[in-house]
């Protein structure tokens, strides 16, 4: 089986492909942007290098093999805060795709599988299932519904849209700038952890490992219908307060600076009041269940934190 992977130099991107490296079956074309990232892959993926293409290019002009593929996953795209221009947001997300499209319709793909967001339902409604209405808010999700919808509407192909919660996971690409792994760096260094508002604003964190396996699920198994979207989130949210408390918890456990918790009841809530998906579809029809609890997954951070301290 041929499968091609774009945005493969992403912080999940990386993680499919090795993930989709380890079936003896299949060979894998992976594209992005970046040289010295692809490099990277290169060398991280040298035992497998008789399966594993590396392509360097974007959604300008996707052509990243010559003759048939299988299987497209396709989860290149740009967002907030590297872009945040809206043209940039349609060329590369809608029009990118459109034309990946396009390429995967001449080279034979069966299956296209789309990464989208959970920012596709908006702020309000939570929890969301598939059937809920789409209300994207920000340029960069209305750019990601409008994918969504050229996926869907693509005639003769077999298309599975995911729309993901937000990411996490110790691993290459890792985002440190942003939740848990912000917070995991603040308790090493001995901030307080501030919390606005009641601390009740609740929200969804996907394993990325768990995503890989939804992705790779959505890639290789049967489906129930040709057009088809999944839900692919933590399974439950949690409130800013148990994330926290949790955090203090496992860093007393692994010796870092007792975590202090200041809160900031006359500041507004700091986030959405209530993001959450549920996942009971892609359980039903693929037999995907997250795996990470949100204790697991923190707990990556802080041991990577603390290990960091003692070099």
């Amino acid at each position: 089986m041929k499968i091609v992977l774009t945005g493969a130099t992403g912080f999940l991107g990386a993680e499919v492909l090795a993930e989709l490296l380890r079936f003896e079956s299949i060979r894998v074309t992976a594209c992005g942007r970046d040289r010295e990232r692809l490099a990277a892959l290169e060398d991280r993926f040298a035992h497998r290098a008789e399966k594993l293409s590396l392509q360097q290019s974007d959604l300008q002009d996707p052509s990243p093999v010559q003759g048939h593929v299988d299987v497209i996953v396709h989860a290149a795209a740009v967002r907030a805060p590297a872009c945040t221009h809206p043209d940039t947001l349609v060329d590369t997300n809608v029009e990118g795709t459109r034309r990946l499209l396009e390429w995967g319709r001449d080279a034979g793909c069966a299956r296209f599988v789309f990464v989208s967001t959970q920012a596709v339902y908006g702020t309000e409604g939570a929890p969301w299932s598939e059937s809920s209405p789409v209300c994207p808010v920000t340029p960069y999700a209305i750019s990601k519904r409008d994918a969504e919808e050229l996926v869907l509407g693509t005639e003769g192909l077999e298309s599975v849209v995911l729309r993901l919660a937000r990411l996490y996971g110790v691993a290459p690409g890792v985002r440190w700038s942003e939740l848990p792994g912000r917070v995991a760096q603040a308790v090493g260094r001995g901030e307080p952890l501030v919390v606005y508002g009641t601390g009740e604003q609740r929200f969804d964190l996907l394993h990325v490992r768990d995503a890989v396996r939804a992705v790779s699920s959505a890639a290789l198994r049967p489906l129930p219908t040709d057009k088809i979207i999944y839900n692919v989130g933590g399974g439950r949210s949690h409130s800013i307060n148990e994330f926290y408390q949790q955090v203090a918890e496992l860093a007393q456990a692994y010796g870092l600076p007792p975590a202090v918790i200041r809160r900031d009841s006359a500041h507004p809530d700091g986030a959405h009041r209530h993001l959450e998906l549920n996942v009971e579809k892609i359980r039903r029809e693929l037999g995907w269940t997250p795996g990470f609890s949100l204790r697991e997954g923190i707990e990556e951070y802080i041991s990577y934190v603390a290990q960091k301290r003692l070099m």
